[in-house]
């Protein structure tokens, strides 16, 4: 029962790197939604210039970071593709452990999509 919980808890996990890259979209987010508000305030040519050009970096590591998540996610072999197979593998649709990780994908999916607004 121990080593069936070890595994469960283990399985979970696989949502930790996403749950950070959605993290780190969401943080980036916010600081482009900030610049945008410095930029509208700044009249120094040099101070807005710098506002882009950090603006754009941040563009180009979010798109980035963006692919591979959903590729994580979404693409085949992705998290929805192994949570389908757990869940066939278990033969009990409905059970405890399958809504958790349904739940958790739709979840993430959602602060994926959300994050993404930028």
């Amino acid at each position: 029962e121990n080593k069936e919980y070890n595994k469960f808890v283990n399985e979970l996990k696989r949502f930790d790197p996403v749950a950070a890259d959605i993290t780190y979209l969401e943080e980036v987010s916010e600081e482009i939604q900030a610049a945008k508000e410095e930029i509208d305030n700044v009249f120094n040519e040099e101070r807005k210039n710098k506002i882009i050009s950090k603006v754009e970096k941040l563009l180009k590591r979010s798109r980035a970071k963006s692919r591979k998540l959903k590729e994580a996610m979404i693409d085949k072999g992705g998290l929805k593709d192994k949570i389908e197979a757990i869940n066939a593998e278990e033969k009990e649709t409905g059970t405890v452990k399958s809504q958790i990780r349904l739940n958790m994908y739709h979840f993430y999916m959602k602060k994926y999509y959300e994050a993404n607004k930028t």
